[in-house]
């Protein structure tokens, strides 16, 4: 049997990213850098440096509005991918289009991880 699929795990506290395979239940992980909790991103999730402070305001942002970095569609037809922000103004606006395209469920799994961050 190969390797487990891993994928991105992000930590608010101290600005780290890894990898690691899915936790049996939830979506959080252990920072193995600051044992802080870190949250399951999506597979297109890339990492700011961690001094950006900026970038972790995006990336925080569209976090606490459930967007965890998987794949948005600007359309129903699927045919073209959404771009994600690099500013939090393009952040804002990203949340206000995109918002509808989550489920209930997305947002809450992610509001209630962010809340033990």
């Amino acid at each position: 049997m190969g390797m487990p699929y891993t994928f991105p795990f992000a930590c608010f506290a101290c600005h780290r990213s890894f990898k690691r395979a899915l936790p049996r239940e939830g979506n959080t992980r252990k920072c193995p850098n600051c044992a802080g909790t870190a949250i399951r991103m999506g597979r297109h999730f890339k990492a700011p440096s961690a001094d950006d402070e900026k970038a972790w305001a995006v990336v925080r942002l569209l976090v606490a509005n459930g967007f965890l970095y998987d794949r948005i569609y600007k359309d129903m037809s699927m045919d073209s991918k959404a771009s994600f922000p690099a500013t939090l103004a393009e952040a804002q606006s990203f949340v206000q289009v995109y918002t509808s395209r989550l489920s209930e469920e997305d947002r809450m799994g992610v509001s209630n991880a962010l809340r033990s961050v």
